[in-house]
């Protein structure tokens, strides 16, 4: 097992960064750390559902960490093709984008309704 992990210790570093990440966007409110959320104004900041964001970005960050940690040990401890290493943690990295810019552009509820 030990020669698994230092095989695959730049993948498990990688995860663990996106899941600590995730983590800390979330429960600490570093809301800085998502893109472009620093530089809108405060009126524009104040349209936007930051704790739902926050929220599912956390999931997407766990969900692409967690892959990147336990699929390439899995592919090397099966003697499986490295190909499918590089295959199947591509389809969850493109996946997950794909998943969180289709929620986040197309569903209101990340956005605060206005009280017109």
């Amino acid at each position: 097992m030990k020669e698994l992990i230092n095989q695959n210790l730049i993948f498990i570093i990688v995860g663990f960064v996106s899941v600590i990440l995730g983590i800390i966007i979330d429960k600490f409110k570093f809301h800085s750390f998502i893109a472009g959320y620093n530089t809108l104004s405060p009126s524009e900041r104040s349209k936007v559902n930051i704790e739902l964001v926050a929220k599912t970005l956390r999931n997407g960050l766990l969900i692409f960490g967690v892959a990147w940690i336990i699929l390439p040990i899995l592919v090397d401890k099966f003697n499986l093709h490295e190909l499918l290493k590089a295959s199947l943690l591509l389809i969850v990295t493109f996946g997950v984008i794909i998943f969180l810019l289709r929620v986040f552009n197309k569903n209101p509820k990340y956005k605060v309704m206005s009280e017109d």
